[in-house]
């Protein structure tokens, strides 16, 4: 198959995977034959042995995945240490994954768009388009946690995509420069959630996130716990003390009774962080850490923040590693 070849699945048709479906040109599609959602999609399925990758799109420019289901099969198969259920990117730019249902990843991830080679902060992929997709379940809160999408992909769109019950991070940010994160809906229903958003890893681009707008997303604990809605800068996560620069974060919502800290701001510069809402309950004990006891949670806390602009909401805390918080134990 070269350049433009075009896979039309069939609707309802079952692919039992033991080798994972490799885009082999530049502008290929893969796609379900005349559905655009629910059940009639065409399922991808992992059937066994180490398997974790359904989908390779790597390296292929142009690419489109579109109305299918890819189904890591993890309730059967079980935890595997390997790549994303969904691999993209790296050298690979202009791809476009669009009304996918992607769930139960064996591994780390449900959807990598991987950054490519870094050359000063600027990633070799560019231009993703991620929208209209329903992720998730993701992982198992045990210690095997999984992202729902994990995108590094310079000036790209990942917009309208639902994410339920991811365990680690329901969409991770790895700097992404010039990225729009927006008009997204993440949901912890069942499994308790680490991060909604996070704009926390300095690698792979040296904390660059200049030009990357996290806009209008909604973060709902509705039945399971979220320990931190918006994760901005590395010593939210853990305790690296570097400094992530350039993000912007605006117009979202965080809501629910199952919530840790809302949004939290510790090791940026040139940071905007504006118009954001809490309608959320705080609840949940902190854990001493790598940075000593963490303040108790609250909608806008910040600590280490520099020539930033935060709305008035915030307030200073100590909040250098907050994923020990506990979530309260039910009567």
């Amino acid at each position: 198959m070269g350049d433009a070849a075009e896979a039309a699945l069939c609707s309802n048709a079952v692919f039992t995977l033991l080798n994972p479906v490799i885009f082999t040109a530049p502008n290929q599609r893969l796609y379900t034959l005349g559905t655009q959602a629910g059940s009639a999609r065409a399922v991808l399925r992992i059937a066994g042995g180490t398997l974790t990758k359904a989908i390779d799109g790597n390296n292929q420019s142009g690419i489109v995945i579109q109305d299918i289901e890819v189904d890591g099969n993890r309730t059967e198969l079980g935890y595997q240490a390997g790549e994303a259920l969904i691999e993209i990117g790296h050298a690979g730019s202009d791809q476009t994954v669009q009304n996918i249902f992607a769930h139960d990843t064996r591994s780390w991830s449900s959807l990598h768009i991987h950054e490519g080679r870094v050359i000063e902060g600027t990633p070799q992929c560019q231009n993703a388009t991620i929208v209209d997709n329903v992720i998730g379940p993701a992982g198992t809160p045990d210690g095997r946690w999984a992202d729902g999408i994990s995108h590094a992909c310079g000036n790209s769109l990942v917009m309208n995509n639902l994410v339920v019950d991811a365990t680690d991070g329901a969409i991770v940010v790895f700097g992404a420069p010039g990225s729009v994160v927006a008009n997204n809906t993440i949901v912890a229903q069942t499994q308790t959630l680490l991060g909604g958003i996070n704009l926390v890893d300095y690698a792979p681009v040296s904390g660059n996130y200049t030009g990357t707008i996290v806009a209008n997303n909604l973060i709902d604990a509705q039945g399971a716990f979220i320990k931190v809605g918006i994760a901005m800068g590395p010593d939210v996560w853990s305790c690296p003390h570097t400094v992530n620069y350039g993000g912007t974060v605006l117009d979202n919502v965080i809501q629910g009774e199952h919530f840790g800290y809302g949004y939290a701001v510790n090791g940026v510069r040139d940071w905007t962080v504006l118009g954001n809402s809490d309608f959320s309950q705080h609840v949940g004990t902190p854990r001493a850490g790598c940075g000593g006891l963490p303040d108790p949670p609250s909608g806008f806390q910040y600590q280490l923040v520099i020539s930033s602009t935060l709305q008035c909401e915030f307030s200073e805390a100590r909040i250098t590693y907050v994923l020990g918080v506990s979530a309260p134990v039910a009567p």
